[in-house]
Parts: C-alpha cells; sequence; structure tokens
C-alpha cells in the first residue's frame, strides 16, 4: 500500500494554514502551561528554582534560583512540587 505523495500533503497543509489566516477554520490550539507561583522546578541543565511570576502567553516564567531571578521557558523546565 503506498503511502500518500508529499505534494498533497503540502497542498493540505498550505490549505489549512491560509483557511486559518482567513478565519475559516477554528484556530490552531495553544500551549497553557501548568506552573504556578510557588512551585519548585527544576530546570534541563539541573537547576532548582521555585517560580515567582506564572508564565507568560509564550512559555517564559521568572524564576528564583541561588543566584538570583532567572527567566526559564516551560519546555525545559519540570515541576517538582506544587505550591
Amino acid at each position: 500500500m503506498a503511502g500518500i505523495p508529499s505534494k498533497y500533503k503540502r497542498q493540505v497543509r498550505k490549505s489549512v494554514k491560509t483557511s486559518r489566516a482567513i478565519g475559516e477554520s477554528p484556530p490552531a490550539p495553544k500551549l497553557k502551561w501548568s506552573f504556578i507561583e510557588g512551585d519548585l522546578v527544576k530546570n534541563k541543565d539541573d537547576e532548582w528554582g521555585i517560580v515567582v511570576r506564572n508564565p507568560d502567553d509564550h512559555g517564559w516564567m521568572l524564576v528564583m534560583t541561588a543566584i538570583g531571578e532567572e527567566d526559564w521557558h516551560g519546555s525545559r523546565t519540570e515541576r517538582i512540587q506544587k505550591q
């Protein structure tokens, strides 16, 4: 059984992007971060900290670490303990 040719996949992706841009189809889902102020978190560099400011729409949050406040992205962060 043959797969779908790449040229047809590209056409479908292009038509979906176009229809979203002009508002004909539902918007793409957005990620919602579940980190809240007071959570103990760890990032991929094995640094620990406490969330000081909730993540913004782009996933960046302010974290208080041993060396001061830093901006961390939610995709590189893991919750260790809830507030």
